[in-house]
Order: C-alpha cells, then sequence, then structure tokens
C-alpha cells in the first residue's frame, strides 16, 4: 500500500521521506514524485536535498507541472516564486490545476488573495 501522501498529510515527514525514496527506488521516478520527495525534505528541514531537487526538476529535460513545482515552492518559503508558477500553469492550461481547489497540498496558499483569485478564473469555488 502507497502511504506516501497520508504521511506527508500527517507531518510525518522522516516516513514520507522514506516512502517516496521507496517508490522512486523501484522505479516510480516520476517528476510528480521527486517534487513531493522534495516538499517532504523541504518541511523536514532538509534545505539543501529539497533544493537539489527543486534545481534537477528545473534544468532537467521532463516535464513537471508547474502546479506541482508551486507546492515544493512554497514548502521552501519561496511564495512569489510560487505564484508566479501558477500564474504560469495558468497561461499553459496545467491539467494539475483541476486540483487547486481539493488538494491540501495547496492549504498554505489559500489564504492569499491571489490563490482565491486563481480559483476564480479556474472556475473553481473559492473561500476554501
Amino acid at each position: 500500500m502507497d502511504f506516501r501522501f497520508a504521511y506527508a498529510a500527517k507531518e510525518m515527514h522522516k516516513e514520507a521521506i522514506a516512502n517516496y525514496r521507496q517508490s522512486l527506488k523501484l522505479g516510480g521516478d516520476s517528476p510528480s514524485t521527486e517534487t513531493f520527495l522534495g516538499v517532504a525534505y523541504a518541511k523536514a528541514g532538509e534545505r539543501g536535498k529539497a533544493l537539489a531537487i527543486l534545481n534537477r526538476l528545473q534544468t532537467g529535460k521532463q516535464y513537471y507541472s508547474p502546479c506541482e513545482m508551486t507546492i515544493l515552492l512554497e514548502a521552501l518559503g519561496e511564495r512569489e516564486q510560487a505564484f508566479a508558477l501558477l500564474e504560469r500553469a495558468y497561461a499553459i492550461h496545467d491539467l494539475q490545476a483541476q486540483y487547486l481547489g481539493c488538494d491540501p497540498a495547496f492549504d498554505p496558499l489559500r489564504s492569499d488573495p491571489r490563490f482565491q483569485d486563481l480559483l476564480r478564473r479556474v472556475g473553481l469555488p473559492q473561500g476554501q
């Protein structure tokens, strides 16, 4: 069973990191998994490892979801960069934008008026 997201949601960062790493080891080396591993590292206080993942994803050749990357940027305390990337996600119609209204990973951004404006533009309910 995959507990990665459950551990992360419960702020059990050490366990989340172990599960994300295991997933990568078993061939689940998607940019999405790496992004969320970076988030877990950032929240566990391992900023250097989170920044290494951010750099690898941003300079690599694989596509990564701008929406998902905003979660990593926010975890690193880079809110302005996160919102700039959310605007890019909106402009390119990132498929992951459909989860902005319900994914708890975006909770740290919800109180910002820019996020509420983005929800409105995407056509999702506001005031979450």
